[in-house]
Formats: C-alpha cells, structure tokens, sequence
C-alpha cells in the first residue's frame, strides 16, 4: 500500500510539473510587442554626439522571428548607415524571440563586412530598449544602447522612412 501511495504521489508531481504555464499570467510580450517603426528617444551614456539619428523598422515573420531595415545618421550627417547608404537594401535587420527579449543581427551598409548583435527589451507598449551586445568591425553606426519610441502608424507621421530618405520597406 505504502508503494501505491508513493506511485500515486510521484505521478501526481510529475504531471503537475510539467504542466505550460498560463500563458494570461506570462510576463513574456508576444512578438507582436516589437513590430512597427522605432525612432530613439533617449541616448544613453552617450550625449558627445548630439547631431544623430537610428531608427528600426521590424516586421514579423513566423511565430518567433522578425526582419526589419534600420537607418542611421551619425557625425552630423556624415556617416549613412543602414538604408541610408544602400536603397537597394530590403533586410538589414534578423531577430529571433528568446524567452521576453528579442535578440537581433544588424548587417551594416557604411561597411558592408561590418555586423553587430543586439538585444531589445519591451519597456512598455510604446518603447524598446536597444543594447547592442558586440559588433564585428569598427564601421557600423548603431547605439551602444538606445530607448527607441513606437511611431504611430499614422502615414503622415514624420519618420525617416515617410520622408523618403529611405526605401520603405
């Protein structure tokens, strides 16, 4: 009898272990959570370069990837990356969900051999962290970290991407 008891207990245990999570009570922001057009907000740590400009653009692609472009302006003017200095460029930017963050590759343009890695963090519904967490090559012009605000969809809204600076995606 004391065997079928800690049978009983045991495979109650387990079944309850490995119950999913209620997926309501999730902390995790679905993936939906980091679409649109982010423009930034506050740099952080970093106010020698006041004459610059970063923006994402990123889309969905599955249950658990995104693709987007970003554009940048750095030296007051005089470093384009991202879709600033190639048009041609339909996808500069690949990420994947992890657990609450998303965890990006950004393809430079200035130096095309220049790439970094990044992690974006969901602050609130309108804003993003961005901490780039290393870069291969010296020539790619993306914030170190970065509060990136959601544009509103609103096609008249001024964005680097409506004003046709660059191409939109």
């Amino acid at each position: 009898m004391k065997k079928f008891i800690f049978l009983l207990l045991s495979i109650t245990t387990l079944v309850i272990s490995c119950q999913k999570p209620d997926s309501k009570n999730s902390p995790i922001p679905p993936l939906k959570a980091f679409e649109g057009t982010w423009e930034y907000d506050v740099w952080i740590n970093d106010s020698t370069l006041e004459n610059k400009y970063f923006c994402v653009k990123l889309d969905s692609v599955g249950n658990d990837s995104i693709e987007g472009l970003f554009a940048s302006v750095w030296l007051n003017g005089n470093r384009l990356d991202g879709t600033n200095a190639n048009d041609e460029i339909e996808t500069n930017v690949w990420g994947k969900l992890i657990l609450d963050s998303l965890y990006v590759t950004v393809q430079g343009s200035y130096d095309e051999s220049a790439s970094a890695k990044a992690v974006l963090y969901s602050v609130n519904d309108s804003s993003l962290l961005w901490k780039t967490i290393c870069r291969n090559g010296y020539d790619i012009f993306i914030p170190d970290s970065v509060i990136l605000k959601l544009e509103p969809q609103n096609e008249s809204e001024d964005t680097i991407f409506s004003q046709g600076k660059v191409q939109n995606p």
